[in-house]
C-alpha cells in the first residue's frame, strides 16, 4: 500500500472515531489507547480530548468518575483548562464537549431572574429521564430562589450554572458554584437537588456539621414550603427513625466527631439539631448562622455559642453538649433549652413519639403491628405514637412513616370465627415472610390463600393477620 493511501485510511480512521484526541488540540499528556479512552469517555459520551493531567494522589476509586465542567480554573497548583472532566487511571481527561447526537444525552435550559441578575440553568441528561430533568430543573430554580430570599445571601455561582446527570457517582449529588452532578433518578430526588444547591453558597466551609447542617435543614424547609414530594429514603422520620435506633443501640456519635465521621452519622440527628435551632431563635438564628459560615468560612463552636448567646436562649450553654461535642444531652427537645418561638410541629410529634416510646423502657413492649410501606409490601413494625394521618409506625429496620390506621395490622392471632372465605389476610409464605392474599378455601383448619401475585399455598391459623375490611377504600382512616 502506498504511503499516500496509507495517510487516507489513517485520517478516515481518525476522524470516524471522535473519542481520539486531536494532536492539535492536545496541549500534553500521553495519547491514551482505544480502551482507556472508551472508558474515560463513557463509551463516547465525551469527545475531543484536549489534555490529560497526572494526579495520582486523587486516586479516585472508581473504573471512571464523571465530575462535569470546569471553566479554567487552579487546583492543586495547577491551572487546569476550561471543560469537561473525568478521571480514570490517575489522568484526569479534559473533554472538549458532550456528544448528544450518539451518546443518548440531552440539554435543556432555564433562565430565572434572581435580585440582582438573571441567570440561566443549563442541564445535560439522558434522554430516557427527561420528565425527571424537566422536573428537575424547575425545582432548582424554585430552590436558588428561596434561597436567594431566605438567607439574604446574593446567588454567588456562575453566570450559567450547568446541571449534570450522573450515572457513575458514588454519592448522591455534589456541587460548588459553578456547576452540580446529581445522580440519575431515582437517587437524583429532589430533596437530593435541594441539597446541593445550598453548597452553592457554602461549598468549601467548615466545619462540616454546619455546613452539611444547613444543606439538610434548608433542604427541609424549601421542601415544606414548595410542597415538593419526597421519595421513601428521603423522608425525614426515616433520617430521625435512624438515628434514635443509634441512640438506641449507644452508636451515638457526636455531629463534631474528632474523627471526622460525620459521614457515619445518622443525619436524622443534624436534621433534629437544626429544628431546635430553628424553634429556639427562628429565621433569624438560621441566617446569622448561614451568613457568618459564608463570609467567615470556618466557624468554631466558640463562634457558634457567642451567634446563640444573642437569641437570649435560656441553656445555650447546653446546646452543644452531646449533639455537637462528646457528653450528655440536656434535652431532647427546644423546649428544654429555651422558650419555643417558632414550633415545627411536624418534628415535634416524631420526637415526642420517640423519646416517650423508644427511649422509655416501659415502652419497650409496645405491640406490633404489620404495616403497608409505599412499594406496596407489609412489613413489621411498632406503634411509638400518633400522626395526623394515623399512627407513626417504626420499621424493624428504623425507617418510619406516618401511615393511614386501614394500612396497619395488629401482629394478633386472629380467632377461627373471624376468618371466612374472601378475608383479607397477610399470610406466611414459605420464606417466613408474610404477603398479602385472600382466602379461597378452608378446609380442615387449613386455609388455602390466593397470594396477590396469583401464588397458592395452605397456612394454619397461626400464619395469617387479618388486613382491615376497609384497607382496600382508598383514604379511609
Amino acid at each position: 500500500m502506498s504511503n499516500k493511501y496509507f495517510t487516507i485510511l489513517f485520517i478516515l480512521l481518525l476522524t470516524s472515531n471522535q473519542l481520539y484526541a486531536n494532536p492539535t488540540n492536545m496541549k500534553k499528556g500521553f495519547l491514551p489507547n482505544q480502551e482507556q479512552l472508551n472508558i474515560a469517555s463513557l463509551n463516547g459520551k465525551y469527545r475531543i480530548l484536549l489534555e490529560t493531567i497526572y494526579i495520582p494522589e486523587d486516586d479516585i476509586n472508581e473504573l471512571v468518575h464523571e465530575d462535569g465542567f470546569y471553566s479554567t480554573h487552579k487546583y492543586k497548583n495547577r491551572v487546569m483548562p476550561e471543560g469537561y472532566y473525568t478521571y480514570s487511571n490517575s489522568h484526569w481527561f479534559v473533554w472538549k464537549e458532550i456528544d448528544l447526537v450518539h451518546s443518548g444525552y440531552k440539554r435543556i435550559s432555564k433562565s430565572i431572574q434572581l435580585k440582582e441578575k438573571s441567570i440561566k440553568l443549563e442541564m445535560e441528561f439522558l434522554k430516557k429521564n427527561e420528565n425527571w430533568a424537566e422536573e428537575s430543573i424547575e425545582v432548582i430554580a424554585k430552590g436558588i430562589q428561596f434561597i436567594e430570599s431566605f438567607t439574604g445571601v446574593p446567588y454567588p455561582g456562575n453566570q450559567t450554572y450547568r446541571i449534570f446527570e450522573t450515572q457513575t457517582l458514588q454519592t448522591l449529588g455534589r456541587a460548588n458554584s459553578s456547576r452540580m452532578l446529581i445522580a440519575s433518578p431515582p437517587k437524583g430526588s429532589i430533596w437530593t437537588q435541594m441539597h446541593e444547591i445550598v453548597h452553592i453558597w457554602n461549598v468549601g466551609t467548615k466545619p462540616r456539621w454546619i455546613s452539611e447542617g444547613l444543606a439538610n435543614f434548608i433542604s427541609y424547609l424549601i421542601m415544606r414550603d414548595h410542597s415538593f414530594s419526597y421519595i421513601d429514603g428521603d423522608r425525614y422520620e426515616n433520617w430521625i427513625g435512624k438515628w434514635f435506633k443509634e441512640r438506641i443501640q449507644k452508636k451515638d456519635l457526636p455531629l463534631n466527631d474528632p474523627f471526622d465521621q460525620y459521614d457515619k452519622i445518622a443525619q436524622g440527628k443534624a436534621l433534629v439539631y437544626w429544628c431546635i435551632l430553628y424553634e429556639l431563635g427562628g429565621e433569624s438564628l438560621i441566617k446569622d448562622i448561614f451568613t457568618s459560615l459564608v463570609s467567615e468560612k470556618n466557624l468554631s463552636n466558640r463562634k457558634v455559642s457567642s451567634i446563640f448567646n444573642k437569641y437570649e436562649i435560656t441553656h445555650s450553654d447546653k446546646l452543644l453538649s452531646g449533639w455537637i461535642t462528646k457528653g450528655n444531652y440536656y434535652g431532647n427537645f427546644a423546649s428544654d433549652y429555651g422558650e419555643v418561638r417558632h414550633s415545627l410541629p411536624e418534628i415535634d410529634i416524631l420526637l415526642t413519639s420517640y423519646v416517650n416510646y423508644i427511649l422509655s423502657p416501659k415502652n419497650q413492649n409496645t405491640v406490633k403491628v404489620w404495616a403497608k410501606w409505599s412499594d406496596e409490601k407489609w412489613y413489621l413494625g411498632i406503634l411509638p405514637g400518633s400522626c395526623p394521618k394515623g399512627k407513626i409506625v417504626l420499621f424493624e429496620d428504623g425507617d418510619m412513616s406516618c401511615t393511614m390506621n386501614s394500612k396497619i395490622v395488629q401482629d394478633i392471632l386472629p380467632g377461627s370465627k373471624d376468618v371466612k372465605y374472601g378475608s383479607r389476610v397477610l399470610a406466611k409464605w414459605r420464606n417466613g415472610k408474610y404477603y398479602p392474599g385472600t382466602v379461597s378455601q378452608i378446609e380442615n383448619k387449613n386455609y388455602t390463600i390466593l397470594f396477590d401475585d396469583e401464588e397458592k399455598l395452605s397456612v394454619e391459623l397461626k400464619d395469617l393477620r387479618l388486613i382491615p375490611e376497609n384497607e382496600l377504600k382508598d383514604g379511609i382512616n
